[in-house]
């Protein structure tokens, strides 16, 4: 992966600069993890020229509490992303809810390991209104109110 450098130009302020550590994070979708690859310091960059990072040490990263983010969009038509963190492995339910209080659909039941995670809820059958997202993980329970405009 080519790495462009803070060369003393104004185009290339806020790019690595020299002696600084080049740092990529990295999601995973199907494993639900966020962790970065961070090199070792890069010296000497120069116009078109090339350097290898000849190791990479990978850190995890773990949040520190449970946490339901916001749905993003909301309002959503006809699928909204729903964003939680895990701090440790856990039990986790991701249900949904309509305005009565009826279940709908149940997005997530499994046990699940420590990270950031994100599952999108397909509402495309589903009538327009108001609905609750409620996220379980231990003993963490928090609720989300959630709009379907179509």
């Amino acid at each position: 992966i080519p790495v462009m450098g803070d060369d003393g130009n104004d185009y290339s302020a806020g790019y690595v600069k020299d002696g600084e550590s080049v740092i990529f994070q990295v999601w995973s979708n199907d494993r639900g993890f966020h962790s970065e690859l961070i090199g070792e310091p890069i010296t000497g960059f120069s116009n078109l020229g090339l350097n290898i990072l000849l190791s990479m040490e990978a850190k995890l990263l773990i949040p520190d509490k449970f946490a339901l983010k916001n749905a993003y969009p909301n309002p959503f038509n006809p699928s909204t992303i729903l964003e939680f963190d895990i701090p440790k492995d856990s039990e986790v339910s991701l249900e949904v809810y309509d305005i009565n209080g009826r279940f709908i659909s149940s997005l997530i039941n499994r046990n699940m390991q420590a990270g950031y995670h994100q599952v999108v809820w397909n509402a495309s059958d589903k009538s327009s209104g108001v609905y609750f997202v409620k996220f379980q993980a231990g003993s963490f329970v928090k609720t989300q109110k959630i709009m379907l405009i179509k």
